[in-house]
């Protein structure tokens, strides 16, 4: 279970840090028409897509995408070690629930840095931990 907290910790500091570093970038204006999105933004931005690239390759792992106004961290478990059987086990899902809610704060404050930075109206940072195409867990943290 240390690994599972050591990764989390270091995706939170990673993208606290990117959150930070797009004060500099300043918002990206979108359509007048259509609310500017995560996803686009990351599609307008190449500085912003390359931290979520760069991120990526760091940690194989994880996957850090911008899907729709969702700032998505997805983990692949066997590659942190867990076996099928593991994570079909209601005490690794509990863990990891236990895990994501004692971080509740960190990632509500990480979706707040990027809606604030990038403009765009509702952010919501999603950590999901899959064993293949399956879901494990899953939870959703919004900007307030």
């Amino acid at each position: 279970m240390t690994k599972f907290k050591n990764k989390l910790l270091l995706g939170i500091v990673v993208v606290l840090a990117m959150g930070l570093s797009l004060c500099a970038c300043g918002g990206g204006g979108g359509d007048a028409e259509e609310p500017l999105t995560l996803e686009k933004y990351a599609a307008e931005n190449a500085d912003f897509q390359d931290q979520l690239n760069s991120y990526s390759e760091q940690d194989d792992s994880v996957v850090v995408t911008a899907e729709g106004n969702n700032l998505v961290f997805t983990y692949d478990t066997a590659k942190l070690g867990i076996s099928e059987e593991m994570a079909q086990s209601d005490s690794i899902k509990n863990a990891l629930n236990e895990e994501l809610d004692k971080q509740k704060d960190t990632f509500v404050s990480t979706a707040n840095t990027i809606k604030n930075t990038t403009d765009v109206p509702e952010v919501n940072v999603v950590v999901k931990y899959m064993f293949g195409d399956q879901e494990i867990v899953s939870q959703s943290f919004a900007a307030e």
